[in-house]
């Protein structure tokens, strides 16, 4: 007989023990299926049509956490104020805060606050959002001015803006301020030399600090 056609004998044996194989393993399965039919409903996984239709997960924070609410957990939530200069980059600084030689009769000699010279009519900005808790148009002193009470990390504390030029203060005592908004111009009012801004920065006791240290540390724009 031809090899060619012996071969579909051959294979036929083979055929017929690999259905047993099958129906044995089938078996197998269907018995494994059964168990797994009959295990407790909450081991068993959802269906896609039980996922769906599942409830959202919530969360729930205990009492003793929500009557925290700066604390998440375990850490302490911290303030971020916005804070920019009061003057455009590059404007030159004509005298420092601290003890100085009076540079005019009613001026100070222990400096309170540091002097820009931008030039006259230059745009004053607020450093921070406040508000105006003071306003002022001496013919002494300060001169054409503005203070401002801001709220900067969770600390009180207040900008003084002097010497701007009469009827250029866009603010009254109460109003509300924004970072950045402009509060007045550069000018030459009160105990004065030539037009310049003097600025201040007092904490809440009142007590004048380095405005231009306090800036270095703490402007972000």
């Amino acid at each position: 007989m031809p090899r060619h056609l012996a071969t579909p004998a051959r294979y036929g044996g083979l055929l017929h023990v690999s259905r047993r194989q099958l129906a044995f393993t089938a078996t197998l399965f269907a018995g494994a299926m059964a168990l797994v039919n009959t295990a407790p409903a909450d081991a068993a996984p959802l269906t896609a049509e039980a996922q769906l239709n599942a409830p959202l997960q919530s969360l729930t924070v205990p009492a003793e956490v929500s009557a925290q609410p700066t604390i998440r957990d375990g850490f302490s939530m911290s303030f971020f104020t916005v804070i920019t200069w009061p003057l455009g980059a590059g404007v030159q600084m004509s005298a420092d805060f601290g003890p100085r030689n009076a540079p005019c009769a009613g001026c100070s000699s222990n400096h309170q606050g540091i002097d820009w010279t931008p030039g006259s009519g230059t745009p004053i900005n607020s450093i921070a959002d406040g508000v105006v808790v003071s306003t002022g148009d001496s013919s002494g002193g300060l001169g054409t001015h503005i203070k401002i009470q801001h709220t900067i990390d969770g600390q009180t504390w207040t900008s003084v803006y002097g010497h701007m030029i009469s009827g250029s203060r866009t603010l009254s005592e109460g109003d509300t301020v924004k970072m950045g908004q402009q509060v007045g111009q550069v000018g030459n009012t009160g105990a004065s030399t030539g037009a310049h801004l003097h600025f201040e920065i007092r904490d809440a006791g009142g007590n004048a600090v380095d405005p231009y240290a306090w800036l270095s540390a703490r402007a972000n724009v």
